[in-house]
This record gives structure tokens, C-alpha cells and sequence, in this order.
């Protein structure tokens, strides 16, 4: 790093997986770290286990620029960086509109505009993870009351606490109980031109007994990597859960692909981060009573989200294939089922946190 670029000195939060573990980013004259703010509980295991010692020796995704004021260069300067997304003073990642005076204008989580007076702005180059649903959809409910949205988010925190430890800067698109729309979760991914894109799920669907964990990873129908990292990650939480004794349930999708009618891939989180080799994972079934119980657990949360990052190491560290692949098709036509702002198009329901 140069001896002039700076990292925000974020000594409240610089361990909140809101981006990540560590936040390198660039800092403007208006720009300001965020303040203090209550930190959730993390896991203090030790280093997970790599296939690859290139893990270890990982360096950071995003590298200081120097911190200069973001005014109009002279002529003959070099144009200054583009800011894709931005960290708000509580610790929401949001992407970046525009700049309006020495403001940012940004989308909040659920698509409406808003003005930033100060933000840390934040580079290219990190995973991006995405807990599934939040805020008014709560995604699906187990038998046990437990809300998809607050295990997906736990696990992705695992997960972002995992990849920081190995050296991969980390950017999660929600770090709180909130509304955020589809089409945000994505732009964040394309506009930081994520390594990798991991949108995290747990299943609801029909489902038959099995003897091992009935894991889907939906990737990218015409897209090679998508496919592997796909396939990486179900191998690794397949592993990590089957050790566990409960009664299994799957639907025999495996690591596969979805279309619609057009061609287009048909889940959003798969089709919208265009160019980003991205993955939908469902991890395991809510909606089995057995699975709930076990997914209840903060323990297991920790080994699911472990798993998911040594699925993403070992597709940025190698050339290994992923396995359970099964041919895909394309969906039936079907109307849409739960809360609208899945959809992702700044419902009113939507709830915004406070910026």
C-alpha cells in the first residue's frame, strides 16, 4: 500500500461483517469513518481449513487510492476512480448514483434516492455475499419459528468472518434486518465487479427423505465458472453437514440451472449480476422440522458458513471442478408467491434502514 493511501480507521467496527472484516477504501475530504455502533456476536474459531495453501498467502481484494479530494482533475491529470458503492455512516453499503456537490447520491436498500453528506467509498475487487430476504420478507418460516432471513444472514456473517481471515476482502449486501430489493443486490455485485457472488438461501421446497443433505446450488446456465462455483460450494457443505445425524430431506436438484422461457436464467440473483460468476445457494430445508432444529443451532450456523467460504477459496485458488451437477431446464410458467419486494422495484412496503 503507498505511504499516502489511507484506511479508515473504523475502530468500532472494523470487525462488523457489514463488508466484510476489514474495509480498505478510499477516503475523500468529506468522507468520514462510521461511527460507533453495536456489534453483533462473531465466532472466534480458528482458521478454517483450505485445500489450498494459495489461501493463506492471499493478499487484500481492494487497495487504497490516495486520498485526495474528489474535485475536477486538471486536463492533463489521470481521470479519477469511479465509485461504484459507498459504506454509509451506519454501516449500510449502498450503490452509488452519483456525486451532487460534496455529496453522494445514492439507492437505499429498497431503490429509492437519497443524499449522503459523508461516506466511505469502497473499490472493486471483493466476494460479494448476499443473505437472502430481510426486513418485511422474512423468506421462509420453520416449524420452529425460525425466520429464513435471520439464518441466512448469520451464515453469511460466518461466511464474510471466514473469507477476511483467509485474505479476501468481503462485501455483504445487507448486514441488518432489512428490506433490500433485488435489482440493488445485484448492481452492488456488478458495480464492485465482484470475484465471486454468493446469494445465500434455505430451502422450503417439496422435499422426500434422503440419506445425505439435500444442498441446490443454482448457477448461471451458459457460464463455466458460474457452474464450478457452484458445484465447489455444494461439495463443502455437503461434507460439512453430513456429519451431523438428523433425518435428511432433498428435491434431487443438485447443482443445477433454471431458465425461462426466453432463455434467460430464471432466479434473479443468478440472471441480474450479468458478467459475475454468481450462485444461489440453498443450503439446507427450513422446512424440514429435523433441519430446523439443527440450523437453530449458532454452531451449525458457523459450520454452514465456513463451508460456503471454502467453497468460494477453493474457486479462487484453483482449478478443482465442484461436483453433483444435474441437468437443468426451463421452468414452468408460475405467478410469484410471497411479499412482492422480492421483485425487487422499491415497493412502499420495503423497509429502509436509516442511513
Amino acid at each position: 500500500m503507498g505511504g499516502s493511501g489511507t484506511i479508515c480507521d473504523t475502530t468500532d467496527m472494523r470487525r462488523r461483517p457489514v463488508v466484510g472484516l476489514v474495509i480498505t477504501a478510499l477516503m475523500a475530504t468529506t468522507a468520514t469513518c462510521a461511527p460507533g455502533s453495536e456489534s453483533r456476536p462473531r465466532a472466534t474459531s480458528g482458521e478454517i481449513s483450505r485445500p489450498a495453501d494459495a489461501a493463506l498467502s492471499a493478499g487484500p481484494l481492494l487497495l487504497p487510492l490516495d486520498s485526495a479530494p474528489l474535485v475536477a482533475a486538471a486536463p492533463d491529470a489521470a481521470p479519477l476512480p469511479t465509485i461504484p458503492a459507498v459504506l454509509s455512516s451506519t454501516g449500510i453499503v449502498v450503490p452509488v448514483l452519483g456525486r451532487e456537490g460534496d455529496g453522494w447520491k445514492v439507492s437505499t436498500p429498497c431503490g429509492r434516492e437519497a443524499m449522503l453528506t459523508s461516506a466511505t467509498p469502497l473499490l472493486t475487487g471483493p466476494v460479494v455475499l448476499d443473505p437472502g430476504h430481510g426486513g418485511y420478507d422474512p423468506g421462509a418460516v420453520g416449524p420452529n419459528g425460525l425466520y429464513e432471513s435471520e439464518l441466512n444472514l448469520a451464515v453469511s456473517r460466518h461466511a464474510a468472518a471466514a473469507l477476511e481471515r483467509a485474505g479476501f476482502a468481503t462485501v455483504m449486501t445487507r448486514n441488518g434486518d432489512h428490506g433490500m430489493n433485488l435489482v440493488n443486490r445485484a448492481k452492488l455485485a456488478v458495480g464492485l465487479q465482484a470475484r465471486a457472488f454468493v446469494s445465500v438461501h434455505h430451502n422450503a421446497a417439496s422435499w422426500e427423505p434422503s440419506a445425505i443433505p439435500g444442498s441446490e446450488m443454482y448457477h448461471q446456465e451458459k457460464s463455466a465458472e458460474s457452474k464450478r462455483l457452484a458445484g465447489l460450494i455444494y461439495e463443502e457443505i455437503v461434507a460439512a453437514l453430513r456429519v451431523y445425524d438428523v433425518p435428511w430431506v432433498t428435491s434431487d436438484a443438485g447443482v443445477t440451472w433454471r431458465t425461462k422461457a426466453n432463455g434467460d436464467d430464471w432466479y434473479a440473483m443468478v440472471n441480474q449480476p450479468r458478467g459475475v460468476s454468481a450462485a444461489l445457494a440453498e443450503l439446507a430445508f427450513i422446512s424440514n422440522p429435523a433441519e430446523a432444529d439443527l440450523l437453530a443451532d449458532p454452531e451449525v450456523q458457523r459450520v454452514e458458513g465456513e463451508a460456503v467460504a471454502r467453497g468460494i477459496i477453493r474457486f479462487l485458488t484453483t482449478r478443482d471442478a465442484g461436483s453433483g451437477y444435474v441437468e437443468g431446464g426451463q421452468m414452468p410458467p408460475r405467478p410469484r408467491t410471497g411479499p412482492r419486494g422480492g421483485g425487487g422495484g422499491g415497493w412502499d412496503e420495503c423497509d429502509d434502514p436509516a442511513l
